[in-house]
């Protein structure tokens, strides 16, 4: 499953910006990839170059003013695993290697950079051997699963990867930050 933590705020060469950790449930092994709101714009503009212009989703619009008080930064969080919940319902976006690495740790992509997605995957991949991981760092295993529910039980398909869901609190509901940030889940499920 794929959940946003708690999005922290980052001093980085005087200017600031959000970090959104996103927890990821993969193969029976949970991990965390951090992400800044210009690395999902990257993902969205690939999603959008790879599927078509028209998406039945939408990511949160960016806003020209950076706003990093707490209900901000909490009404962004929840807008992005709305988002990141439509991506994992989609078995065509899940079949997509590069989907699957932009959920991969180590794994950057910032719209402000040259770094993009590439337009389809490595010839290697797609013949069914290892692809090289040099482009991306660290590369799933081909046979790897891609990410798993935490909260739907598993349903078993031969051949076709399982479909993820978000899980956390319904939007509107109480959020409990009396415990760790990382423990404070955002999303929902259903």
């Amino acid at each position: 499953g794929l959940n946003i933590l708690r999005p922290r705020l980052s001093f980085m060469g005087g200017g600031q910006h959000a970090v959104y950790n996103v927890r990821v449930q993969r193969d029976g092994q949970f991990y965390h990839v951090k992400k800044r709101f210009s690395e999902f714009s990257a993902f969205h503009d690939f999603l959008k170059g790879r599927f078509g212009p028209n998406l039945p989703f939408d990511l949160p619009a960016k806003t020209a003013v950076r706003q990093f008080g707490q209900d901000k930064l909490d009404d962004r969080k929840n807008a992005l695993n709305a988002y990141l919940k439509e991506v994992c319902r989609r078995q065509e976006f899940l079949s997509c290697p590069e989907v699957i690495r932009f959920f991969t740790p180590n794994q950057s992509f910032a719209a402000s950079s040259s770094q993009t997605f590439p337009a389809s995957p490595p010839r290697e991949a797609a013949m069914g051997g290892a692809a090289p991981a040099a482009a991306y760092g660290h590369q799933p295993p081909v046979s790897s699963v891609p990410v798993r529910a935490v909260a739907a039980a598993p349903v078993p398909v031969a051949s076709a990867p399982a479909r993820p869901l978000v899980a956390g609190a319904a939007p509107g509901a109480a959020v409990n930050t009396a415990n760790d940030s990382d423990d404070d889940l955002a999303g929902w499920d259903r």
